[in-house]
């Protein structure tokens, strides 16, 4: 069986990640072929792109150097033609615009992924038109949570039958072979002191992961507490200027993007994860796997991974998710049950 997954580009988002973390697996099974086509290049991850070509998988790109040009259809409809697939499987906007409006039936059966909660066309009347007839292209949709196969069929009643909840994972095992990370090597080079409580953050800055409020909440803690920031994205400009404003830019580390995360997760005191929504929080799951303690945001994608309320915060309200944080460092007893907990939740999960 040929599958192909067609993504915008390798970048440095969780549904990227995702696929990087279970493509070379799916392409190990007996009788099956996985292949990745890109629609650009641009912003591709080269660690990324290096992992699947060590796992034998074919991958393709477009080339072409924006994916919200129509184009793409045109680029695709060729690419199509010219192979064939059992299975087509598209992953986030706008590939999965581009890709039904370019596909001549070749018996290969469509299918997307959803990926998030929810997303800012569902916010604009006049996509719901437009994503109608692009649903309705697919024979199937795969939700990666109850919340959004939920979401999703509240937006698009009529293919409510179409969209079937297959849950994200991680793989544990492999999980577990990673170690910490040089605490003391991290702290000289954030220049940071040695009697420091390190929080760590990962996630794209945008308005979702809602940054903010960890920042703000820095300013409601004691001067010995850093916080790690692992990311890009266009607001990490706007969160750089708040911890400046907010005073706490001597206590803020803005680190880019990371490809050692899951050491830094298991070398900090305590991993944060403060966005508005999520799909379902690969983050998340990391965190609860890293042996150390986690504080999340009590919104869907994070709620209803985490094993109780003990690893929740009010969303938004620094206050609250900086006493949950002293609470945390301040209580030990409580930290190491909370971290034993997460292992073996996630292990069941």
């Amino acid at each position: 069986m040929k599958i192909l997954h067609i993504i915008n580009t390798l970048g440095k988002g969780g549904a990227e990640k995702l696929l990087v973390q279970t493509l070379p697996y799916y392409n190990r099974q007996p009788g099956w072929e996985v292949a990745l086509l890109q629609i650009t290049s641009q912003h591709a991850v080269p660690g990324y792109l290096d992992t699947l070509n060590a796992s034998g998988m074919a991958i393709h790109t477009l080339g072409n150097k924006s994916v919200y040009d129509p184009s793409n259809i045109l680029l695709l409809r060729k690419f199509l033609k010219s192979r064939k697939y059992d299975i087509i499987h598209v992953h986030i906007f706008p590939a999965m615009y581009w890709v039904p409006l370019a596909f001549a039936s070749n018996n290969a059966r469509l299918i997307f992924t959803e990926h998030n909660t929810r997303n800012r066309r569902w916010d604009k009347w006049y996509f719901k038109g437009l994503d109608k007839y692009i649903y309705h292209k697919y024979q199937a949709i795969v939700a990666i949570t109850d919340d959004v196969r939920k979401n999703l069929a509240a937006w698009q009643p009529g293919i409510q039958n179409r969209i079937v909840t297959i849950f994200n994972g991680i793989d544990i095992a492999k999980l577990n072979e990673v170690k910490s990370a040089d605490r003391a090597g991290l702290l000289a080079s954030s220049a940071l002191p040695v009697d420091a409580v390190l929080l760590m953050m990962t996630a794209r800055f945008d308005k979702q992961k809602n940054h903010g409020c960890l920042i703000h909440a820095m300013s409601h803690l004691p001067g010995n507490y850093a916080l790690l920031l692992a990311g890009e994205g266009p607001e990490k400009a706007a969160m750089e200027q708040l911890a400046a404003d907010q005073g706490v830019a001597g206590k803020v580390r803005f680190l880019g993007f990371r490809t050692d995360v899951l050491n830094l997760m298991k070398t900090v005191d305590l991993n944060v994860l403060s966005s508005n929504y999520e799909g379902l929080s690969g983050v998340t799951l990391e965190s609860l796997c890293s042996g150390k303690p986690f504080l999340g945001a009590d919104v869907s994608g994070i709620q209803n991974v985490v094993p109780d309320g003990r690893f929740l915060f009010e969303n938004n309200n620094p206050v609250d998710l900086a006493a949950k944080i002293s609470q945390v460092i301040t209580d030990t007893a409580m930290a190491a049950a909370m971290a034993r907990a997460a292992l073996e939740y996630v292990q069941a999960y």
